[in-house]
This record gives structure tokens, C-alpha cells and sequence, in this order.
């Protein structure tokens, strides 16, 4: 995978280079995941992926249980904290000024959950709009949010909400796997999605 990763960001910045865009690299941060995070703009539009772990909301779970001197399985807690989270945005630059742009564009998230019984991914898109702000020819931020499209479809019907998301679950044997999933993917997954926040510079 790490070595996947390096592969795909040297062809970007190739690609980049040779075509005429613009490859930028940053830090985000939505309500689960702290990632690394990849963007490719074009004349008027878009793309840009990010990849990344509940790295502050896991280990803030960690250290919360063992305060409470819970007992915490290394394994599992390790699960916990490397739960993988991946974003695609695709967009279209609405306003592309000095310092501000708006982009609209639709945006998919994948959340997997890995436990000893348990393998887990639910993915979900939405409609975005994104405020970016640009501090410098080099430097900017990003604020971007997402509609889930659950939340509109389910006023339709409960069919048409799961439309909006798709999943895949492995293993699992009661009922506490089942919360497992529901509160550790697929809720955090839409909160995730309202916002995040990253700051990218010009390679």
C-alpha cells in the first residue's frame, strides 16, 4: 500500500508537469480522520483524494480507557487507531479568484473498521461545496462540506436513502458488532463528511 502510494504521487506530480495543472499536497482534518491529502486542478475543474486514520478521535479513545483503567487489548487498540478513511472529490472551479474560489463537486468517502471478528467498509457520497482560500501562490486552505445522499433520498423512502451509501461486512456475531458498525462507520462517517479542513501546498 505505502508503496502504491508513493507511485501514484509521482506520477501525479509527472503528470502535472507536463500537462497543464497544478499538483498541490496537504494535511486534512474532518470529524474521523487526520490525512494526508492530494489535489489536482485543472484549468476549471478538479480532483483530489485523501488517505488517512482516526488518528486524534482514536487515540484520544485509547487514553480516555485507560484512564478509566479499562483494560485495552494492544491488538485491538491498534485496529482501532489504524482504521483506514479515503476521500475522492472531484469538482468544478464555480469561482477561481486571487485569494477565494468556491468549487462544487461530488465526493465519496470509504471507512473501513478491522476488529478480531469483524471486517467492515462502508462507503458514502454526497454533493460538496468547498471554500478555498489561498494565502500565497504556494499555500492554501481548504473548508469544504458535504451533503450526504442518504439525507435527501431518505425523505423519498428508505430504499432510495440506501442509494446513498453501500456497504460490505465480514464476521460479526451479535448484536454489538452490529453497533459497532453503525456507530463506529457508518455515523462517523456522515459527520465526517458535513466538514473538513486542510491546508495544501504547491508542489
Amino acid at each position: 500500500m505505502k508503496k502504491l502510494f508513493i507511485f501514484v504521487l509521482i506520477a501525479l506530480v509527472a503528470g502535472a508537469s507536463v500537462f497543464a495543472m497544478d499538483f498541490h499536497l496537504g494535511v486534512m482534518q474532518n470529524f474521523m480522520d487526520t490525512s494526508v491529502i492530494a489535489d489536482l486542478e485543472f484549468n476549471h475543474f478538479g480532483v483530489e483524494g485523501s488517505l488517512g486514520v482516526p488518528l486524534i478521535w482514536g487515540t484520544g479513545a485509547l487514553i480516555e480507557a485507560i484512564s478509566e483503567g479499562e483494560e485495552v487489548d494492544p491488538g485491538e487498540g491498534a485496529s482501532m487507531v489504524l482504521m483506514p478513511g479515503a476521500m475522492v472529490n472531484g469538482y468544478w472551479k464555480a469561482i477561481d479568484g486571487r485569494h477565494f474560489g468556491l468549487r462544487l463537486g461530488i465526493q465519496a468517502d470509504v471507512i473501513g473498521l478491522f476488529t478480531e471478528n469483524l471486517r467492515s467498509v462502508i462507503g458514502l457520497w454526497g454533493t460538496s461545496i468547498g471554500f478555498n482560500f489561498k494565502f500565497n501562490d504556494k499555500f492554501s486552505m481548504n473548508l469544504t462540506g458535504t451533503i450526504p445522499a442518504a439525507l435527501p433520498l431518505s425523505l423519498i423512502s428508505e430504499d432510495a436513502a440506501s442509494l446513498g451509501f453501500v456497504g460490505y461486512v465480514e464476521g460479526g456475531e451479535d448484536i454489538g458488532d452490529f453497533f459497532a458498525v453503525l456507530f463506529g462507520q457508518l455515523l462517523p462517517g456522515v459527520m465526517s463528511e458535513f466538514a473538513r479542513l486542510s491546508f495544501k501546498w504547491k508542489i
